[in-house]
């Protein structure tokens, strides 16, 4: 029988970057010397990977975890000279999208059977919650000039789109009430 330690890197590499988790390839990486320093040699490059499978909205959590990073880089004169997204903002990101996503169907839920949102048809909170977090980012800080591609992107969204977009801002600030 073949040992484990006889595969090439690049095989456990791929067993790493398509776990189902991060918390397992994690896991796995701590059975042994020799899978921690496979892990070690590649985990920037896994994590990635595995977030690009399980992150919802994930090119967007990727887009406002960069635009944050060139902010903090202009406030602190650093900077980064890193094409990867950071992954330590990805995963706060996801976790607060998740959060507000978790929130507003509850809330939802509990609307009046005649309220109107509960007609409504949502495309995807996550990619809402980090254009709003993009949109407030790019009113904040002007001189970064985030404004005109958001602004592109809003004029191109279908409305769909901007009632979601419209009804999550509301209910974020507090203002969404039942009707």
């Amino acid at each position: 029988m073949a040992a484990l330690e006889n595969l090439p890197n690049e095989l456990v590499g791929l067993i790493f970057a398509f776990s189902p988790e991060l918390h397992t390839a994690m896991s796995l990486s701590a059975t042994n010397r020799w899978l921690r320093g496979v892990w070690l040699l590649g985990s920037e490059r896994f994590t990635i990977e595995i977030l690009k499978s399980n992150m919802i909205a994930y090119p967007q959590a990727v887009d406002l975890a960069m635009a944050e990073e060139r902010l903090q880089g202009q406030s602190s004169q650093a900077t980064s000279t890193t094409a990867n997204p950071p992954i330590q903002r990805l995963l706060r990101n996801d976790e607060l999208a998740k959060s507000a996503a978790a929130a507003f169907h509850t809330w939802l839920e509990n609307q009046r059977e005649s309220s109107y949102r509960r007609r409504l048809t949502f495309n995807c909170i996550h990619t809402a919650y980090y254009l709003l977090r993009k949109l407030v980012l790019a009113y904040r800080y002007p001189q970064a000039q985030f404004q005109k591609p958001l602004l592109e992107t809003l004029r191109t969204s279908s409305p769909v789109t901007l009632q979601t977009n419209a009804e999550l801002a509301l209910f974020l600030g507090g203002q969404a009430s039942e009707d």
